[in-house]
């Protein structure tokens, strides 16, 4: 015993602690393992586009969770996936953690080549057996890679730069923009070119061939400052997620289409209804959205069909107010119940009773009679603290047949049954639009209860929810934008809302039992910084897991 301790003590480094045992550096050590080769440095030094899997595993297993409750393993899967033993035992070889990594490159007249790095435990084995498997190509091994090449290359001697910013994600794919616009810049300017070249010529007859020609000035300069595409997928903290990001060499299209300002849309979260079955946020520029909804509307025919004109003059009607209010942030939320749709909207603007004056007004167009809709009031009252005007609407279906198709035979049965249907779309109350202030918000309601009124403006005085976290890292994400956007739908409290919904028409819908009181809600957003466009989409891989399994249980 004593001479197994003196063995022992001899290979400790000395001194030795108190505590007793002390590690020995990796210098001390007889044998060391060797540092993987890496995948990236396999690649292409001139590559145009990469995709990076962090594993086979962690790529395609979570999709096989989603089913069934004791999901196949990726090994098993694949093998039921391969037809032929020598594909199944190709497949065997392959190691499903490690990273994954193909390259796409330019040849020298411009002909895109390909190439695919696979970890596998004997690659000289596999490459031995995988001629047969890929024919045309060139199948290579290396110490700890498979290769497989469209056409010879030469390798970095590093990893490519955009390989660092891949590998923070599960699954990524970069393509180098401007390369392929320096590549393929002549082609892309003559079909520019051809387009408006034509839009010009007719842009004398034509208003739509002139606000397209805008669009041409537009897309020529983003195509200028695009620089680089990376998109990722990732299975993380229990939430599936995706994006985009298109990285821009200037300010110069940003500046031309939204403007300079930047705003924090995580501010609007606040008026966000976490239980209506759909909720959106979005920040910028107000003027230059309507601006392109005039172009729109400047760009239709004017010899329009006559029953087509009143809807015409609505949407010009709108707009006025709209463009005049310079609004710089939105919010809308949409429930359905028993009590039909209700929709409460909020504008953010610097002068929100001048906004609610002119949609007030815009009430009171005649070309809302031609089309068969009046509006009576306002009713005026006080609710939440502040003063609200409230319009009852009434839509004649057999007014608005008249108009809208006058050739058309009428029904009187189908317009009887239609006539029903409008008048509870919106609960017994019937169609109501409320109008409201408050120092920064116009806000807008239509449908609902009487008492909704005073919880839509609590919204903007309480303390802020805790928002899902998909939601909440959406609205993160966004912030600091020229123009965002933020949508959240929830499918499981849609098919509830709908349910009662139809139920308040007298109509019957059944949502699967499985699906009853299932959440899933999905979230994605959009946004352009100054020099960055970039958008996401996200859902709780709970939820899904639940959905799919009971859409399961339903066949």
């Amino acid at each position: 015993m004593q001479t197994a301790l003196a063995l022992l003590l001899a290979f400790l480094p000395s001194p030795v602690p108190h505590h007793g045992i002390q590690l020995a550096p990796p210098a001390a050590c007889a044998l060391e393992l060797a540092p993987a080769e890496d995948a990236a440095a396999l690649l292409p030094a001139d590559a145009v586009g990469l995709v990076r899997l962090a594993s086979l595993r962690s790529a395609l297993e979570p999709w096989l969770r989603l089913a069934q409750d004791e999901p196949l393993s990726l090994e098993q899967a694949l093998g039921e996936l391969a037809g032929d033993p020598q594909s199944r035992e190709l497949l065997a070889a392959l190691d499903f953690d490690r990273p994954v990594a193909l390259a796409l490159r330019l040849g020298d007249g411009g002909e895109p080549q390909f190439v695919v790095v696979v970890p596998c435990a004997d690659p000289a084995a596999v490459a031995a057996q995988a001629g047969g498997v890929f024919p045309g190509v060139t199948v290579r091994a290396t110490a700890e890679h498979l290769v497989i090449e469209s056409a010879p290359f030469e390798a970095g001697a590093s990893a490519p730069a955009a390989w660092a910013s891949l590998a923070t994600h599960d699954s990524a794919a970069w393509l180098d923009v401007a390369g392929l616009r320096r590549a393929f810049g002549p082609l892309i300017e003559t079909a520019l070119g051809a387009i408006e070249g034509e839009l010009d010529a007719a842009s004398d007859t034509d208003p739509a061939a002139a606000a397209a020609l805008e669009q041409v000035d537009e897309a020529r300069t983003l195509i200028d400052a695009a620089q680089q595409l990376e998109l990722f997928v990732d299975w993380r903290g229990g939430r599936l997620e995706s994006g985009l990001s298109l990285a821009l060499g200037d300010e110069r299209w940003t500046k031309t289409r939204f403007g300079e300002r930047t705003y924090d849309i995580s501010a609007l979260g606040r008026l966000m209804d976490l239980g209506a079955a759909a909720s959106s946020a979005s920040v910028g520029d107000g003027r230059r959205t309507f601006e392109q909804l005039d172009l729109f509307l400047d760009a239709l025919p004017a010899d329009v069909p006559a029953e087509v004109a009143p809807l015409i003059e609505l949407a010009r009607g709108v707009l006025e107010p709209l463009r005049a209010s310079e609004s710089h942030a939105t919010v809308s939320n949409l429930r359905l119940g028993v009590d039909g749709i209700e929709v409460t909207q909020y504008i953010g603007c610097p002068q929100p009773q001048a906004l609610v004056d002119g949609l007030t007004q815009w009430l009171g167009l005649e070309a809302w009679n031609q089309l068969g809709v009046s509006f009576q009031g306002p009713q005026e009252s006080l609710a939440g603290g502040a003063a609200w005007r409230e319009y009852a609407g009434r839509i004649d279906v057999r007014e608005m047949a008249r108009k809208l198709a006058p050739d058309e035979p009428v029904d009187d049965a189908e317009l009887a049954q239609a006539q029903r249907a409008f008048d509870a779309l919106f609960g017994a109350r019937g169609l109501r639009l409320g109008f409201a202030t408050t120092e920064q918000f116009a806000v807008l309601r239509v449908g609902g209860e009487a008492s909704g009124a005073s919880e839509a403006l609590a919204r903007l005085t309480r303390p802020e929810p805790a928002l899902p976290p998909t939601l909440a890292q959406a609205l993160a994400s966004a912030d600091g934008a020229c123009s965002a956007a933020v949508f959240q739908l929830d499918l499981g409290r849609l098919l509830e809302q709908v349910e009662l919904f139809a139920a308040g028409l007298g109509e019957s819908l059944d949502t699967p039992l499985a699906l009853r009181g299932e959440s899933l809600q999905l979230t994605a957003y959009g946004a352009v910084a100054p020099r960055r466009v970039h958008g996401g989409f996200a859902l709780d891989t709970a939820q899904l897991r639940r959905w799919v399994r009971a859409l399961e249980q339903e066949r």
